[in-house]
């Protein structure tokens, strides 16, 4: 397929759109569809404007015209990539360097295929062709439809699109597939009836088909259809009715090698495991692709015969689903391929026909008729030294020397990655190519592309599923469908008269659960209750079996396609889909209550029995022991029912831990108020500790202040405990972020929790405690007592071969590095040496404080480690959360480093809207830093009113400072002189309500470098400054932000 290069395309062949990394760009507006269209149409060359106007308004301009139509290319620049409509000559010009035109890349795959033709590479020319035809979704330039200016480049593309099916179908003729090109060519025809290649073409496939008559009374049609334009057929034509009529050099009549037809729907990816496959078929007589219904099984079987056909090969397709179970597979087979034979019986056929055959047999749908599919297997197998059998079936055949594929689902995305990944993705792939079949999706943007991702995933990326969900949008909305699924099996249905099994989604479930033993079908509907993985010891508490006669009942399960075993962990799971249906019999067998009851005391059990393990050294065993059933816990607590159990608070609890420690702020703090009311006093304490600190991470600054000091109250009524130390600590950390001017108690609750600790006598837990001593006392700037007591936290947490600490000591001294010795380099250089000689960068840069290290080396000069970190960061992180956001922020500054301020300002403005509370200062300080970058000042002022309109801290409320400090540049550099003093009054104002002190805490240091900043810029224009002050400002300044400062004042000098 022709290259796009790295620009946009602009698609005219159907409704006008174009697409930018997969994705639609939103041209929307009528009007500015009919401008582009326009621009389109002269292929690159300018249109005056006057022209254009003419065009725009069908000859009947407005008196406005002129502006309108600068008012909609203004629109289209903001929508399209730079520099895609440039002005020329007094009017305007489509650059093709940075806009692609699908009708550029049609004319060149129409020559790519006449020269493959010319060439006699037949195969690849018929797919250059199909692929190119793939581009047409309707009329060339549909926007232009009814405009007599559009006329000759339409009929002339409508003739590129002709030229390119007769290709397409020539090419199946040729490489020896006459009867699959029949139907295109009889749609051609009757389209086109007076393209005499489309006739001759017919007369051909007709004939080598061994449809003489048909063939001769196509010649007649196009005789009839020619002479009513006034016209004959030519002499090719001609000549080949005398062949027929002769019989002398009549195309030679062979008999078809493959009753393959023609699929109606595209093939979307799979490619490696069609090859994978066609790998296997060539290995192996016999192949079995094994999986649920709906995994796709029968589409890649054709798949793969039609690639052996062409290649040249013989493939013939038996569909046994319309079989009951007392049908001869022999004879359905015997029907498929076409076998004339004298022989008494179907068998003899069969071995009178396989030793002569060298063929791949194609087997569909075996499960229900296993038996008799494995025997007729054998018999061919047995009899045909050259024929290989390609099966496919829910059930193994149990045929000697079954090669066994187990076909899985479409791999799914998390709709939550980025945009290109979202549209590249297979799943997301098929769900549009089958919507838009029934014109249900008109275009691709980023939230449309999220809402498909989320539908597949929901689907367990299972082809069947996905393509009845995409049809529904022909009527319904993404959102719809969303909502719906969790009645999939009313939504997902078809009326169109296909065989059940293949049109209804719980059919095709059905189908495999009505083959099963009572016994297995009781085991199945009863591990419906797990949603995520579960083991045999788990399987067997719900069932009420021992365990040998439960790991019988699921290996059958697994065999039968119904039950998925996750070989590396010895776990089993079952796809929501399979999940859902058993669900259902589960309830109709009435049987819902009693096992969820065994189910819902299971998981109570295993929470309970991890929960010391949360606060000691056995934290990963109890992260990695929980892994697997989290899906599991989140449906048990948000079911209704369960929810109103009072044990289903230490499974919320157990969640809130869970989600904390995997940094997904928000589902932590929502189970952890779900645990509310069912805890005792201890784990009731606990519980309010983790979500103070939760509250606080996703931005509700004033709850988390207020659960904190419940908290810590009643770690006082409390006798000790590691919840009660863990409370007093968080206590502590919340107070300083809240209250950084005035610390208080906060040190003093510290420290007396790092004593509770050292009382209770656990080793790991103590020097968690201490960490945030440490990083408390850094805060108010007891540097002296800091770093002595980080490093040795560090040396005690290796000796005690504490991973998880170790790395947080690590991470932590460089957060106190960067408070109480900003200047000590070598400190810092020797603190990232140590961190990554004992950690790669996947172990190291786990949490929100990774920020911190790529700070400290950015600071040091070493982007390219920087750099190395930031990508690392966004690989591990994808999840919408406030530490995603802070690795964004982070990587922001990256580029701002590297002085890409376009391409940051691209990045960051999108962020603005709807910003977490506390992402919101360093956000918009650095979008507010790049508007004066690139001499935006209306920008700058933007960004101002945004970040002015929230309900901020005092503390952010002196964090204002870097925003306004922004500005002040931008009016500098502006001239706006008057506008530049009054917003640095307002400067000197926010710093005197907030004075800096020497010994730095975080809230502001940076404020006091941003003044100074503002100050400098004052001054180079029109001299000046508070040296009341300045001199504070800079003793609090980081070296690094000192050396910006001096270099920000020497460029505006």
């Amino acid at each position: 397929m022709a290259d796009i290069g790295r620009g946009a395309l602009v698609e005219v062949l159907g409704p006008l759109r174009v697409v930018a990394d997969g994705v639609d760009v939103g041209v929307t507006r009528a009007a500015q569809r009919r401008v582009l269209a326009i621009l389109a149409l002269a292929g690159g060359r300018p249109v005056d404007a006057e022209v254009l106007i003419d065009r725009m308004w069908s000859g009947e301009p407005p008196a406005t015209a002129k502006t309108a139509l600068q008012t909609h290319i203004s629109a289209l620049r903001r929508l399209l990539p730079e520099g895609a409509i440039r002005t020329e000559h007094g009017g305007y010009v489509i650059d093709t360097a940075v806009l692609t035109l699908d009708t550029t890349l049609l004319d060149t795959e129409l020559t790519e295929t006449t020269d493959l033709a010319d060439a006699g590479d037949w195969h690849t020319a018929g797919t250059t062709a199909a692929e190119a035809l793939a581009r047409v979704r309707g009329e060339p330039f549909h926007d232009l439809v009814d405009d007599d200016f559009a006329i000759g480049e339409r009929t002339r593309l409508t003739e590129v699109v002709a030229t390119l099916t007769e290709f397409r179908l020539e090419a199946q003729l040729e490489i020896g597939q006459a009867g699959a090109a029949l139907a295109g060519l009889e749609r051609l025809t009757a389209e086109y009836p007076l393209r005499e290649r489309g006739w001759r073409l017919l007369v051909r496939a007709r004939s080598a088909s061994g449809r003489t008559a048909e063939a001769l009374r196509a010649v007649q049609d196009a005789r009839a259809a020619m002479a009513e334009a006034g016209l004959t057929i030519g002499t090719e034509l001609v000549r080949l009715e005398a062949d027929l009529f002769l019989d002398e050099d009549q195309p030679a009549v062979e008999r078809p090698r493959t009753n393959l037809v023609d699929p109606l729907t595209t093939f979307i990816g799979r490619d490696e495991l069609v090859d994978d496959v066609a790998t296997d078929v060539a290995e192996h007589r016999l192949v079995t692709l094994h999986g649920v219904g709906g995994v796709g099984k029968t589409r890649v079987a054709r798949e793969v015969a039609r690639r052996h056909v062409d290649a040249g090969g013989a493939a013939w397709f038996v569909d046994l689903s319309v079989l009951d179970e007392a049908s001869d597979v022999a004879s359905a087979v015997v029907a498929a391929i076409g076998i004339l034979s004298e022989a008494p019986t179907v068998d003899a056929a069969l071995q009178a026909w396989a030793p002569n055959t060298k063929a791949l047999v194609v087997l569909d749908n075996c499960e229900h008729v296993a038996s008799d599919a494995g025997r007729v297997t054998r018999f061919l197998l047995d009899h045909g030294a050259r024929i290989t059998v390609l099966a496919t079936s829910r059930r193994l055949l149990g045929v000697p020397g079954e090669r066994v594929v187990a076909l899985p689902p479409i791999p799914v995305v998390d709709p939550g990655g980025p945009v290109g990944e979202l549209t590249g993705n297979d799943a997301v792939r098929l769900f549009v190519d089958r919507a838009r079949l029934v014109g249900g999706l008109d275009g691709m943007t980023p939230d449309v592309a999220r809402s498909i991702a989320a539908i597949c995933r929901r689907l367990d990326g299972l082809p069947l599923a996905i393509e009845l969900a995409a049809a529904r949008t022909r009527h319904m909305t993404l959102d719809t469908i969303d909502r719906r699924l969790d009645e999939r099996f009313t939504l997902l249905t078809t009326s169109d008269g296909d065989d059940d099994r293949h049109g209804a989604l719980a059919s095709v479930v059905g189908w495999s659960y009505d083959l099963l033993s009572p016994a297995q079908a009781t085991v199945l509907r009863a591990i419906s209750v797990f949603r995520g993985t579960f083991d045999l010891p788990s399987a067997a508490t719900v069932v009420e079996l021992d365990e040998a006669a439960t790991a019988d009942a699921l290996g059958a399960l697994v065999d039968d396609s119904l039950v998925v075993f996750e070989r590396p962990t010895g776990s089993y799971r079952l796809l929501e889909t399979v999940r859902a249906f058993a669900a259902i019999e589960l309830d109709r067998a009435g049987a819902h209550d009693l096992i969820e009851a065994r189910h819902l005391a299971l998981r109570v059990g295993t929470c309970v029995a991890l929960e010391p393990a949360w606060l000691s050294t056995g934290m990963h065993e109890a992260i990695e022991s929980s892994r697997g059933m989290i899906d599991d816990l989140v449906a048990l607590v948000d079911d209704t029912s369960a929810r109103q159990r009072p044990d289903t608070a230490r499974i919320a609890l157990h969640l809130g831990r869970w989600f904390r420690r995997d940094f997904k702020h928000p589902q932590a703090a929502h189970y952890l108020t779900a645990a509310e009311g069912g805890l005792d006093d201890a784990l009731e304490n606990e519980r309010l500790s983790l979500l103070s600190r939760e509250l606080w991470a996703v931005g509700r600054s004033e709850e988390a202040w207020v659960v904190a000091q419940a908290s810590r109250d009643a770690a006082d009524r409390l006798p000790d405990s590691t919840a009660s130390a863990a409370a007093l600590c968080r206590y502590a950390n919340i107070r300083l972020n809240r209250l950084a001017i005035d610390a208080g108690d906060a040190v003093e609750v510290n420290r007396a929790g790092v004593e509770m600790a050292r009382r209770l006598g656990d080793p790991a837990f103590l020097l968690r405690t201490e960490i945030y001593l440490a990083a408390s006392l850094a805060f108010v700037g007891e540097s002296a007592e800091a770093l002595p007591l980080i490093d040795d936290i560090r040396r005690r947490a290796i000796d005690l071969g504490d991973h998880t600490t170790v790395l947080e000591s690590l991470t932590i001294a460089g957060h106190v590095c960067r408070l109480c010795a900003p200047t000590d380099r070598d400190l810092r250089r020797a603190l990232l040496d140590d961190l990554f000689s004992r950690f790669d960068f996947a172990e190291a840069l786990v949490d929100e404080d990774a920020s911190l290290l790529i700070m400290m080396a950015l600071e040091l000069g070493e982007t390219a480690l920087a750099r190395r970190m930031v990508a690392q960061v966004e690989r591990q992180q994808r999840s919408p959360t406030q530490a995603t956001g802070l690795f964004t922020v982070t990587g922001l500054l990256l580029r701002r480093f590297d002085g890409d301020a376009d391409g940051v300002w691209a990045d960051v403005e999108p962020l603005l809207t709807g910003c977490h509370e506390r992402m919101a200062s360093t956000l918009h300080t650095i979008a507010a830093d790049v508007a004066a970058d690139r001499g935006d000042l209306a920008g700058a002022y933007d960004v101002l009113r945004r970040f002015e309109s929230y309900e901020i801290s005092p503390t952010q409320r002196s964090e204002l400072v870097g925003v306004l400090a922004a500005v002040v540049r931008a009016e500098v550099d502006a001239g706006h002189r008057d506008a530049a003093v009054e917003t640095l009054d307002r400067i000197r104002s926010i710093m005197r309500d907030h004075p800096p002190r020497a010994e730095g805490t975080r809230a502001i240091e940076r404020p006091a470098v941003y003044a100074l900043m503002a100050e400098a810029e004052v001054a180079s224009m029109i001299g000046g400054a508070d040296l009341a002050w300045q001199a504070v400002a800079r003793e609090a300044a980081f070296e690094f932000d000192r050396q910006l400062a001096v270099e920000r004042h020497r460029r505006s000098a």
